[in-house]
């Protein structure tokens, strides 16, 4: 089951009322997917996978039609794959230059990290099968660059469990780091053993979790009709447009929540408002 099918059924309908929001305040842990190392891709553009060509079907009855049509399916179905496969292969190389430096960042280093960041205390780290007498968040956090490496992304499902052992929150929570503009990203990012971008790792991972818990505590009514709005914001050096409903507006970033349910914190498109620069002084 894909991520967007397991949460986009559940993301906004799970409520955590009373002493369960109370609750924590208390001692929480965080658990991540078995495997150490943390997942780091390229962006990859699916638009040119799967274009039709021209298909001539033999007249060769009816019988004979829905055959070839099949075949023609599975035929297409397999290239898609492949294309998809061989673009994403491709989109990966942007992260060579950092490869060496991230085959060490594992993902304790990670969560360890963003818990001390976090708004909601700092959460004890958990192996994948360790039990836990607490709150637990589980974690399963993707990251993924920008093809003119000035962004970074991450795609983070999280899950909020009671000592009951029954999940009441799921969502998945996207982050889009502010635009970096230095004229050797790839220097910046690979300097001291990838020290910059292990840093905006930790940075994202933080953020995410509290939006989160944050959702999860105090659950937001559905939005009324017409909230959903066009918004532009920049991914890296590109702009994007996505219908969402603003949730939280600051003077350089923007929570939406977008038609699938997920929550997205993305920098807002221009330079910082006034307000952060006085915030800054």
């Amino acid at each position: 089951m894909t991520a967007s099918r397991l949460f986009s059924g559940i993301a906004c309908a799970a409520v955590v009322l009373g002493a369960q929001a109370s609750a924590l305040a208390a001692p929480w842990a965080v658990r991540t997917p078995p495997s150490d190392r943390v997942p780091f891709k390229g962006v990859a553009s699916m638009d040119d996978v799967g274009k039709p060509g021209a298909m001539l079907y033999p007249a060769a009855g009816a019988a004979g039609l829905i055959a070839a049509i099949v075949t023609h399916a599975v035929i297409a179905s397999s290239v898609r794959d492949h294309e998809k496969s061989e673009i994403e292969k491709a989109a990966d190389k942007i992260l060579e230059p950092f490869d060496a430096s991230l085959a060490t960042f594992t993902l304790r280093d990670l969560v360890l990290g963003a818990s001390a960041l976090s708004r909601h205390g700092e959460p004890r780290w958990l192996a994948s099968n360790e039990k836990a007498e607490a709150w637990v968040v589980s974690s399963k956090p993707v990251f993924s660059m920008t093809q003119d490496r000035a962004a970074l992304i991450l795609e983070n499902d999280v899950t909020l469990t009671p000592p009951s052992g029954q999940p009441v929150y799921a969502n998945r929570v996207r982050v889009i780091s502010s635009v970096h503009l230095y004229e050797n990203l790839a220097g910046f990012w690979g300097e001291d053993q990838a020290r910059a971008l292990k840093a905006e790792s930790v940075r994202l991972l933080a953020a995410s979790v509290d939006i989160a818990l944050d959702d999860a505590i105090v659950p937001r009514p559905a939005a009324s009709p017409g909230a959903q709005r066009t918004v532009r914001y920049p991914e890296g050096g590109k702009l994007v447009f996505e219908r969402a409903e603003i949730i939280k507006e600051a003077c350089d970033r923007m929570l939406l929540r977008n038609l699938r349910g997920w929550l997205v914190s993305v920098p807002r498109n221009g330079p910082p408002a006034s307000s952060c620069a006085e915030a800054a002084q």
